[in-house]
């Protein structure tokens, strides 16, 4: 494959992820707020999760480095 058409593939890739994830995290508050959740306990679901992603992609980088 050539080198420009794996950069906009990969662009296109990232791209949909990335819509994807900002509709389910601002769909997940009002969901949450559905389910009877409060604010402050939402905020630190979404707050913790986001955490965590951070501490296993850091972990895995660690681990593969």
């Amino acid at each position: 494959m050539k080198p420009r058409f794996l950069t906009s593939h990969y662009a296109w890739i990232q791209g949909c992820y990335w819509m994807a994830y900002c509709i389910l995290l601002s769909f997940s508050s009002v969901y949450l707020l559905d389910q009877g959740f409060s604010n402050t306990q939402i905020g630190l679901l979404l707050g913790l999760s986001g955490l965590l992603t951070a501490l296993l992609i850091l972990a895995m980088l660690l681990c593969t480095g």
